[in-house]
């Protein structure tokens, strides 16, 4: 058989279309917990693409509280950005997630933007995250998760 009827004997054969579809997020579910907050992330890929790492970088505001030496409430919002990062794991052929886990910042280390660094008399008034981003660099993949998610509040 000579390659022009080979390639002829190819094009008239009824070949289903392959998709190929680039990378993409294809869920973000977050939700607060006792260390922080939780953030699951899946994946859609198509074969055996290599996944690489998902990021995790938010906003953390404290409200902390305390009493001037007059006797006067001083009250602050400090706010810090925290990322994390996790590797991807397949979950099947097409589906790879991660779980990544932004840790609350302990309040010590906000003590001395509120005028106390030894923390006396310090109160952690309120806290929360807000601004997520999730990344994933590999793929060129970025996506905002809008919300504010309150933290329960701990003792110093």
């Amino acid at each position: 058989m000579s390659l022009n009827s080979l390639l002829g004997a190819i094009a008239r054969t009824s070949i289903p279309h392959l998709v190929l579809e680039e990378p993409r997020l294809d869920h973000v579910s977050v939700h607060p917990c006792a260390e922080g907050l939780c953030v699951d992330v899946g994946l859609s890929v198509l074969g055996l693409v290599q996944l690489g790492r998902a990021r995790a970088t938010a906003r953390f505001t404290a409200v902390l509280e305390r009493r001037g030496p007059d006797g006067s409430t001083v009250r602050r919002a400090i706010a810090s950005i925290e990322s994390c990062d996790g590797a991807f794991r397949r979950e099947g052929l097409t589906l790879a997630g991660a779980s990544l886990l932004l840790g609350t910042p302990h309040p010590q280390r906000f003590w001395p933007r509120i005028g106390a660094p030894d923390g006396r008399g310090v109160v952690l008034v309120d806290s929360a995250w807000t601004d997520l981003m999730v990344t994933d660099h590999r793929h060129r993949l970025v996506t905002r998760v809008r919300g504010e998610w309150a933290m329960p509040l701990r003792s110093k």
